[in-house]
């Protein structure tokens, strides 16, 4: 008795398609239920969107990605908790996005903003980490 294909519906066209046929899959290697046609549309859409704002395309994101080891430049990190991509870390001074420094995870980049980019006081909370003295034991 033959088996009976898993038929999905994409989330975008609404088209019902066999698992495993046409589709795409996410990052986290399951499928996202978006054909191979409404994700070539949505990288293009990508693609055009990250031209616009950092000057760059998904190639480029992808050779700078892999220059750094394939995660976060700073934690290692290879995705978001969501399966998307990593930020584009740029000089916080400057309002334009121009000077890109590497790809960051989202708490990574974050972290930077909230020191505002500031290596005295990085390397001030560095230094505040690797002191015992503000340990607090615990009694069990």
């Amino acid at each position: 008795m033959p088996l009976i294909p898993d038929i999905k519906t994409c989330n975008k066209c609404g088209e019902e398609l066999e698992v495993g046929k046409n589709w795409a899959k996410s990052h986290k290697a399951n499928y996202n239920y978006n054909c191979s046609a409404c994700l070539s549309k949505k990288q293009v859409e990508n693609d055009h969107n990250m031209w616009q704002k950092w000057g760059m395309k998904s190639r480029d994101y992808d050779a700078l990605l892999k220059s750094q080891g394939g995660g976060c430049a700073i934690c290692g990190k290879t995705e978001d908790s969501e399966g998307r991509r990593l930020a584009f870390d740029h000089d916080h001074a400057v309002e334009e996005y121009i000077d890109i420094r590497g790809i960051l995870c989202n708490n990574c980049n974050n972290a930077l903003g909230k020191f505002k980019d500031n290596v005295n006081t990085l390397m001030n909370a560095i230094h505040y980490l690797n002191k015992d003295l503000h340990k607090i034991k615990r009694e069990a």
